[in-house]
């Protein structure tokens, strides 16, 4: 992941060389649509990509500095604790269930209900297993089972607000152009590795978040699951209140 002064000098090459221009207009051959605020659709926040979180980053450090020392509270509590605790939510979602990145959220955010159940191409189901399997391995962790086995629901509740066609082929193929972006920004070797398609919250968390807590994350994690609390987890949550963007 990247820390902050390597954010900087890529968001202002993303602006130089018309790539976030790129990325909006690849959103745009979206349908618009329209849906009720409920808040189910963030419970498993989907991946996105690093051209995505410079856009967020960028967003919200020009336009939303009052809330970024609870945000960062909020991303700091998902990141430990996204696979131990059900509960938890987007940390772009505040209390009224609306998102404060709406207008440059994700793509994969921007997909959500588009598709029938059968057509949907953003399930992780079998990665789940894989990842849980994973923890049981190498660090003698077993995840919650209504974790592992969550399934995000398909919404009945988005509204098209035109008549632009969209089917599976196209997500794909809009995804995939917005995949090419990050290949304008960092060196294709780093983008083949998946390693940065991922959260916003999660790349967030760890471009803000020392190197110590990055490392605590499976310590922390494994007393979450024992006892139902972390001590040094809520230290590294006050601490991160402080961090500015």
């Amino acid at each position: 992941m990247l820390p902050q002064d390597k954010i900087y000098i890529l968001i202002s090459q993303a602006e130089t060389e018309g790539i976030f221009k790129q990325l909006h207009e690849t959103y745009d051959k979206l349908p618009d649509t329209s849906c009720e605020q409920c808040g189910n659709c963030c419970t498993v926040p989907p991946p996105s990509f690093m051209v995505e979180y410079l856009n967020i980053y960028r967003y919200l450090k020009n336009n939303l500095q009052e809330q970024i020392p609870e945000l960062i509270k909020r991303t700091a509590r998902f990141y430990f604790l996204e696979l131990a605790d059900i509960s938890l939510k987007c940390p772009f979602l505040n209390e009224e269930n609306q998102c404060i990145i709406y207008p440059v959220r994700p793509f994969s955010c921007r997909g959500y209900g588009l598709l029938p159940n059968k057509d949907a191409v953003l399930g992780a189901e079998e990665q789940m297993k894989v990842l849980a399997q994973k923890y049981r391995e190498l660090h003698g962790i077993h995840l919650p089972p209504e974790i592992v086995n969550f399934r995000l629901p398909q919404c009945d509740k988005i509204k098209l607000l035109n008549k632009k066609n969209i089917n599976r082929q196209k997500i794909g193929e809009y995804l995939g152009s917005i995949g090419k972006l990050d290949t304008l920004l960092l060196p294709l070797e780093i983008v083949e590795t998946n390693r940065l398609f991922v959260p916003v919250a999660t790349h967030l968390a760890i471009t803000v978040l020392s190197k110590g807590a990055q490392t605590r994350r499976i310590k922390i994690m494994k007393e979450y699951l024992e006892t139902g609390k972390s001590n040094i987890m809520e230290d590294y949550i006050e601490k991160a209140s402080s961090i500015a963007l």
